[in-house]
């Protein structure tokens, strides 16, 4: 009885969680570009390489000291 009680607990109190952290995840789509941003670059990313890459890593640097001193961040 008393490992019932404490299953079901844990159901709702995982169920809480759930609600409470997953809320305001949104699926992301292709046409994400939001015109509403304020700031905005869009990134192009270029293969000069003949094959096909696919689940590759690309690092993106971003400065964010200029934003900064432009009063963006």
């Amino acid at each position: 009885m008393l490992l019932d009680s404490l299953y079901f607990c844990l159901i709702i109190i995982s169920g809480i969680f759930l609600f409470v952290f997953n809320r305001n995840v949104n699926d992301v789509k292709a046409d994400w570009w939001d015109e509403s941003w304020s700031y905005r670059k869009e990134i192009g990313v270029t293969n000069l390489n003949t094959e096909v890459l696919e689940d590759f890593q690309v690092e993106v640097v971003i400065d964010t000291s200029s934003l900064i001193s432009a009063g963006k961040m």
